[in-house]
């Protein structure tokens, strides 16, 4: 056989030869594209073999056509059968090599393809249909597994679950950015659920690791539990939740957030109006309670410390009934909710102790020195046929079987020596000024 003949010859048994251990060394990384790619290297082997198998036919075909030729032409000497044998042995191991490869490892990398493909298109049945035809120990199965375990947790939105699923993974697959996009998820979560106290720190953290595309979140995540605070304060009374969101308010404006500043002048404007209106609606004796909080919220605005400090007083348990009502005159009778708490309860009657007249009328009641029993003598109203008289507030009565309301007081605004008195009984008004 000639030269050239032997080298053609010899190619394919080359490739039969070489392509294995190339193969192998793919599949074992030498040659690998980034990522787990289960059996890639023994399936191009499979290839290999099989067009090994092909080439060598192919070889072998033409050795034949070659030596039929110099047959006829009467130029080939003793045929040598030990070549075409070794290589149709060859051609027959590789494409039946080959071929069993194939069988055997196609099923399991396509299923395996599958797998990877349905996971990236977030069809998660899909994908643990096709794991499920895998041996438990194939390839990454098992981190697969736990990749689909924590997919199927973010698509339920059970994203700190999610997480932490897929911050075990480590650095596998896109596992790292997976969990980072489920915290932020879970911080969104918090905010429509109105947790904001939790979404706020759930969106500093990710600010702290650089996260982006979550900045200023966990302000805008204070400002609504400021709002939220706020509203519960005015429902409830309870200073904390004002504490806490004032102080709020302020991080907010000092940090320059939207219209923090004026959100927070607005609440302490609120609290304070609400506070005077709560004031006003309750009755002599009453809870006092919730106005003070309210006062408290107002923190500093308009005159709430005056009204802190009038209700203080009205509380304390130092000092008498008749010293509350004389500074509250003497300090507070511009206030007219103030005002209020004296001509509507008992303190009235300190108000009144004393001689009132105008010249014709005279109003003239006198406490005992214990405070405990008053005189009245007046010229204002017939009220001899009433067998019992009594003060209510700032308004006089004479009983029998029922009640008469005779008169009414009502103190002067600016000056607590002057009082206008109403005669119910013959809708006459006079004004009275105080003697003594």
């Amino acid at each position: 056989m000639k030269k050239s003949t032997r080298s053609f010859a010899a190619l394919p048994m080359a490739l039969v030869l070489l392509c294995p251990p190339v193969c192998i060394a793919q599949a074992q990384g030498t040659f690998a594209a980034p990522g787990p790619q289960p059996e890639q290297g023994l399936l191009l082997c499979a290839l290999a073999l099989g067009l090994a198998g092909l080439a060598t036919a192919i070889a072998l075909l033409v050795l034949l056509l070659r030596r039929y030729r110099r047959r006829l032409e009467g130029n080939l000497a003793k045929p040598r059968r030990a070549l075409p044998i070794c290589m149709a042995v060859f051609g027959a191991l590789s494409l039946a090599t080959g071929g069993i490869m194939a069988v055997n490892i196609l099923p399991r990398a396509q299923a395996y393809a599958g797998a990877v493909n349905a996971l990236a298109h977030r069809e998660l049945d899909l994908c643990e249909q096709q794991l499920a035809q895998l041996p438990e120990d194939y390839a990454d199965t098992t981190q697969l597994y736990e990749y689909l375990h924590a997919a199927r947790l973010a698509q339920q939105e059970e994203f700190e679950a999610a997480a932490r699923a897929f911050t075990n993974l480590g650095d596998y697959r896109d596992a790292a950015a997976r969990s980072i996009d489920c915290r932020v998820d879970h911080a969104w979560k918090l905010m429509d659920e109105e947790n904001y106290k939790q979404a706020s720190k759930a969106f500093a953290a990710l600010q702290k690791e650089g996260v982006s595309g979550v900045e200023d979140c966990d302000k805008e995540a204070d400002l609504r539990y400021a709002l939220q605070l706020q509203d519960k304060f005015f429902q409830s009374g309870s200073y904390n939740d004002a504490y806490t969101a004032l102080n709020l308010y302020r991080k907010l404006a000092d940090a320059g957030y939207e219209n923090a500043s004026e959100r927070l002048q607005q609440f302490r404007k609120d609290a304070f109006d609400r506070a005077k209106a709560a004031l006003s609606a309750t009755p002599p004796g009453g809870n006092l309670s919730y106005p003070y909080a309210l006062f408290m919220g107002a923190d500093g605005y308009g005159e709430s410390d005056i009204y802190l400090e009038a209700l203080d007083l009205q509380g304390s348990p130092y000092i008498s009934a008749r010293q509350k009502c004389q500074q509250f005159m003497a300090d507070y009778w511009s206030f007219p909710e103030l005002r209020d708490m004296v001509v509507h309860s008992d303190w009235m009657l300190f108000y009144l102790d004393g001689t009132w007249t105008n010249g014709n009328k005279r109003f003239d009641l006198e406490l005992s020195s214990d405070d405990k029993s008053f005189y009245i003598e007046q010229n204002l109203v017939q009220a001899g046929q009433y067998p019992r008289h009594f003060l209510r507030g700032n308004e006089y009565y004479g009983e029998d079987i029922n009640q008469h309301l005779l008169l009414t007081f009502t103190p002067h605004p600016a000056d607590t020596g002057k009082m206008t008195v109403r005669n119910h009984t013959t809708s006459e008004q006079t004004t009275l000024t105080r003697q003594r």
